[in-house]
């Protein structure tokens, strides 16, 4: 027996030296395949569908167009235009039918002529979507975020935490388990903060919960301080069997 211990030590690091070279070879080809003008296919498949928190706000027009910045022109309707805080969640994603796991993600979203402007985005560290983000000049910001939901009888029990350097944000609920029907959307898209030219876009779909109430608690510098957001928000959601099929595009015409 002890002849063998060896052998078996060798086959074992030969089969862990082979797995990583494989998955060495899948994570390297998204970094080959990111130029300028190759679009990049981004899924959330049904059999691992997110989770979305939205947070909406209906703002002043002169506060909403301070926030997008002069290159934007920002939906206005009766002298307002909507931010939504927006926080999802995956166990599994897909780059160009690449499988990673643990998608997470948050963005400051205001809908403008043509898109939804992600104004700021955050990304959890080391998430292979942040290479994608930041060729398409989304550029996020590294934080720690966590979308946590625990369901308990009739109710769902939710947390959601960004949390960075400079600050931290901090949103929990208690709320009926009570999905609507399936929303289908066909073409949604989300334009990066600083390159108009720069979009991902393509087909969602989800069931959407609505929230009454949630707690929000900030400390330091965070999307709250940041944008004077009041911490009473005018609409909340929780979108449940949430599924994305996505392209980030470059250079289109989106009218």
């Amino acid at each position: 027996m002890k002849k063998n211990v060896p052998k078996r030590i060798l086959l074992i690091v030969s089969i862990l030296l082979f797995r990583l070279i494989i998955f060495a070879q899948n994570t390297d080809s998204i970094k080959v395949n990111l130029d300028a003008n190759k679009e990049i296919h981004f899924q959330i498949k049904k059999e691992n569908p997110a989770y979305g928190l939205s947070l909406l706000w209906f703002l002043p027009e002169e506060q909403i167009q301070k926030i997008v910045g002069k290159q934007f022109k920002p939906i206005i309707k009766d002298g307002k235009g909507v931010l939504m805080l927006f926080i999802a969640s995956s166990e599994k994603y897909f780059l160009d039918n690449v499988e990673f796991q643990n998608l997470k993600i948050a963005h400051i979203l205001i809908p403008v002529e043509r898109s939804l402007n992600s104004v700021e985005a955050f990304g959890s560290e080391k998430q292979k979507l942040n290479l994608v983000l930041n060729q398409y000049d989304f550029k996020p910001k590294m934080a720690q975020i966590e979308l946590i939901l625990k369901p308990k009888n009739d109710s769902i029990s939710l947390v959601a935490k960004l949390s960075t350097k400079k600050g931290n944000l901090e949103l929990s609920s208690v709320f009926l388990n009570q999905p609507g029907d399936l929303k289908s959307i066909k073409s949604s898209s989300i334009s990066s903060p600083i390159d108009s030219n720069c979009y991902f876009m393509g087909s969602e779909s989800y069931r959407p919960i609505t929230i009454e109430s949630i707690k929000i608690i900030h400390k330091g510098k965070n999307w709250i301080s940041e944008f004077n957001l009041p911490l009473i928000p005018d609409r909340i959601w929780l979108n449940q069997d949430f599924c994305w099929d996505f392209i980030f595009v470059r250079n289109i015409n989106t009218q």
